[in-house]
């Protein structure tokens, strides 16, 4: 997270999968939709008053609903479609999980309950029950009711999907340990009444995770401690291999990992990671082998792509932990210090780095692990992923803001040229890192986490030691990086080291653009955020994290125009300016500063287009396309196709492009507009041109400004010929209308 600018954007999002006209609920294990062809919806039994409570429950009226009971609707009365071969599920369901709302929903499930006469009724299809319905409404007294009338506490919802695979199996009581109430870290009462009505502490559903593990991967202390104290077994494991405490490991529950590490049977894999020195001699005695990688069961190795399961060794299980006895253990029990992991290239060493095991460090170097070794990552197919960098130890040391570990590495022997990895480091930091919070590794102890009220004192000690390891300002385009970062202190220092204020963004660092392109467009772009919020359009946020990005936004562009940055200096291969940038997002107060400083009004991007060609392009700001003509811009200026700013008001060729692709993919849309039809019983609105207008506003402000109508283009057109093309009947008439006197 950004330090100078905190922009979070975020929450939890309801979805549901489509069942014709009404949803289930998404769960850990919900089996998938079925495919669905002109569905005709069935009630058995057919009665009005089924159909008037279906729909109000889709609409989620309760006062329909509860006029639809009193008119004699059965709540477990079944709805379906004629195409499915699948059961169609009680309205008590619909109820459930169709509202827009959980606490529509709640109130629903409160007044269908007591209507009901069998309270074990179940979805046939997904084996939900009513009980579990409840669990989800956190309603205590309703669970009771349900319970103390018979309600299996122990059923369970179907244990695969349509293709057979083994998901679900869930019961209530595994479903309330982690339902998102409002007890923060004290146990659901749910859960716990459950518990005291018989539910079975140690259930393991299909995918083999018991409620343990849930509350393990949630976090939450207080229920581990609960369910260990009612007989939990901290040793069961689900499909992949994983008990409650490598869950907590791998979601950073260190209270949680205290409290089941002596509980738990490890075995090599988990003592290493643990730091475990005296299992892991127990293991090794007992002949385990120190090289053999963790297995990966099928089930994860197929949800994660992979078609090599190999897991980690144990010295790489270790290199997590920073515990010398572990290591040594392992390494005198002829633990490979140069093995790579055959998927991600890996060595134990790129662990440490990563891990901040400093500990570590020394010894796996003296082992023979190589310091500068560049781990490559294969992608699915065994070869070098497209989406990969130089991931030496020091680049992993970097990412996540291990100082004190990039400082050792240097001093250990780090060839900085060696596959350009201190300037790969160097960008990776200003990229990704400067400023921001780095993810917390998988199963780090929080206590070896970099403390966050010293990250930037952190990522700046990173920032000296590779600038003193020769990395390269200009070659990593570390200003403009800077820049976008939004860190005027790091930007002052890079200039003070020589950097120049017209650097380019170059080489290692993506598109070329200047560090003044960079500044403007940083400035605009929070000023759109802080628009959004205020129109709604995006997640609003304290204002003080506005006020703080604009301030450092609006330092680096003064400290790049206080250092000379030259206001004319264009991207290398668009041409793009920084005046034509401030116009791009209107900006005319940017815009007559960089005039006043000699930026060129009428400069041209390697288009031929000037700023006025291309506000006239993208159709929308008269404002900023009247200030310009105001200022001196070139009304009849063409790019290098012959079109004017006109020409690209009326028509810049995006009409085209939609209609050619609609053609091209013509069989695929037809295909979605059925689907859409099918299934979701509309079509939706047509889609229109990008262009439907040919923006008049603008063509009168050109035409009333002189716009010379009669220029050709090398394609032949007109300004009349291009709004002919496309039927914009108001721009035709401005266009064949008498010429104002000027």
């Amino acid at each position: 997270m950004r330090k100078s600018f905190i922009v979070v954007v975020g929450g939890l999002c309801a979805v549901g999968v489509c069942l014709g006209t009404y949803l289930l609920p998404v769960r850990a294990r919900q089996t998938a939709s079925p495919v669905i062809t002109n569905p005709t919806t069935v009630y058995t039994p057919d009665t009005k008053a089924n159909r008037d409570l279906h729909d109000a429950l889709l609409k989620g009226n309760i006062a329909k609903a509860k006029a639809a009971l009193s008119a004699g609707a059965d709540p477990e009365a079944v709805v379906g479609y004629d195409t499915l071969k699948e059961p169609g599920s009680p309205l008590f369901f619909v109820a459930a999980w169709s509202s827009d709302t959980p606490k529509t929903a709640s109130a629903m499930v409160r007044l269908l309950v007591p209507k009901l006469k069998n309270v074990n009724l179940r979805d046939e299809r997904t084996g939900l029950t009513v009980l579990m319905a409840a669990v989800e409404t956190g309603d205590l007294p309703l669970v009771k009711s349900l319970v103390e009338r018979g309600a299996v506490v122990d059923a369970v919802t179907a244990a695969t999907d349509d293709g057979g695979r083994p998901y679900g199996k869930e019961t209530a009581f595994y479903q309330a340990v982690t339902r998102l109430g409002d007890h923060g870290d004290d146990p659901e009462p749910i859960a716990v009444y459950l518990l005291e009505r018989g539910a079975n502490v140690n259930h393991q559903c299909a995918d083999g995770s018991t409620a343990l593990m849930r509350a393990a991967q949630h976090q939450k202390t207080n229920t581990v401690r609960l369910l260990l104290s009612k007989g939990a077994n901290p040793s069961l494991r689900d499909r992949m291999d994983f008990t409650a405490l490598r869950w907590a490991g791998v979601r950073g529950a260190d209270d949680v990992v205290a409290l089941l590490r002596d509980r738990t049977e490890t075995n090599l894999w988990e003592a290493a990671t643990l730091g475990n020195a005296k299992r892991v001699e127990a293991l090794l005695k007992a002949g385990a082998n120190p090289n053999e990688p963790r297995p990966v069961p099928a089930t994860l190795a197929s949800q994660t792509e992979l078609t090599l399961h190999v897991g980690d060794t144990p010295l790489a299980c270790a290199a997590k932990s920073d515990d010398a006895a572990t290591v040594k253990a392992l390494l005198a029990a002829g633990a490979n210090a140069s093995y790579a992991h055959p998927r991600t290239g890996k060595t134990a060493l790129h662990t440490a780095a990563t891990y901040g095991s400093n500990a570590l460090i020394p010894l796996l170097l003296a082992a023979g692990a190589d310091i500068d070794t560049d781990a490559v990552t294969l992608d699915a197919n065994n070869k070098p992923s497209d989406y990969r960098h130089t991931q030496t130890p020091l680049v992993c040391a970097v990412e996540v803001a291990n100082a004190e570990t990039v400082r050792l590495l240097l001093k250990s022997g780090v060839v900085g040229s060696k596959h350009d990895q201190v300037n790969v480091a160097f960008v990776q930091l200003m990229r990704s890192g400067l400023g921001r919070e780095p993810s917390r590794p998988h199963e780090q102890r929080a206590d070896r986490v970099p403390d966050d009220d010293k990250l930037l004192e952190a990522q700046a000690d990173i920032l000296e030691s590779l600038l003193k390891a020769g990395a390269d300002i200009e070659k990593t385009g570390a200003v403009v990086l800077a820049v976008e970062a939004g860190q005027p202190g790091v930007l002052a220092d890079l200039l003070q080291h020589g950097a120049s204020p017209n650097a380019h963004r170059t080489g290692l660092s993506d598109a070329d653009e200047t560090a003044l392109i960079a500044a403007i467009r940083e400035i605009a772009q929070i000023g759109g955020e802080k628009e959004m919020t205020k129109n709604g359009t995006m997640e609003s946020f304290p204002e003080d994290d506005f006020s703080e990005a604009e301030d450092t936004a609006d330092q680096c562009l003064a400290i790049l125009l206080k250092a000379g940055a030259n206001v004319s200096e264009a991207a290398h291969e668009s041409g793009l300016t920084p005046l034509m940038v401030a116009a791009d997002y209107a900006m005319p107060a940017v815009i007559a500063d960089l005039i006043k400083r000699g930026a060129n009004i009428n400069a041209a991007d390697s288009e031929g287009r000037t700023a006025l060609l291309r506000v006239a392009n993208a159709g929308e700001d008269v404002s900023t396309l009247r200030w310009l003509l105001k200022n001196g811009a070139k009304i009849n200026h063409a790019d290098k196709e012959g079109y004017t700013a006109l020409m690209l008001a009326i028509d810049n060729g995006d009409n085209v492009a939609w209609e050619t692709y609609r053609k091209e993919n013509a069989a695929d849309i037809a295909d979605e507009r059925k689907h859409m039809r099918t299934v979701h019983g509309s079509e939706g609105n047509e889609p229109t041109r990008p262009n439907d207008t040919g923006h008049p506003k603008l063509v009168a402000a050109l035409l009333q400004s002189g716009a010379d109508k009669t220029i050709v283009a090398k394609d032949g057109q007109t300004a009349l010929s291009l709004a002919k093309r496309n039927g914009f009947k108001s721009v035709i008439a401005l266009l064949t209308a008498p010429s104002p006197k000027r």
